[in-house]
């Protein structure tokens, strides 16, 4: 795959209104990390608001990675919402660094 090519990326808001700047943030963060994982197809990012009367507002971004073979997950909480998507973002590219790390030991291995 192209490493200047974009990857599709489909923001489901839930109980949150989704503005231009979530949009171009969750781009600038989760679309680079197709330099990690270059075989990625898509990624579909939910971005949450959770009421709680005790802790008060929660934010989650949750993402799946669409790869072939497994798929990569990832998901934070945090008090202010765009931490929780530069979490997801570093969480992300931990997961596909580690993927990516078997992928080729597998190779060198000599297993499939």
């Amino acid at each position: 795959m192209d490493p200047t090519a974009e990857m599709p990326i489909h923001i489901m808001p839930h109980h949150l209104e989704l503005t231009p700047a979530l949009i171009t943030r969750v781009k600038e963060k989760v679309g680079p990390l197709i330099r990690i994982g270059g075989d990625a197809v898509r990624a579909d990012v939910v971005l949450r608001l959770h009421h709680d009367k005790v802790k008060g507002r929660k934010y989650t971004a949750s993402a799946r990675l669409k790869l072939p073979g497994r798929d990569v997950h990832a998901s934070a909480t945090e008090a202010n919402l765009y931490k929780a998507i530069s979490s997801l973002e570093s969480r992300l590219a931990r997961r596909l660094r580690k993927r990516k790390t078997r992928m080729e030991n597998r190779i060198e291995a000599g297993r499939p």
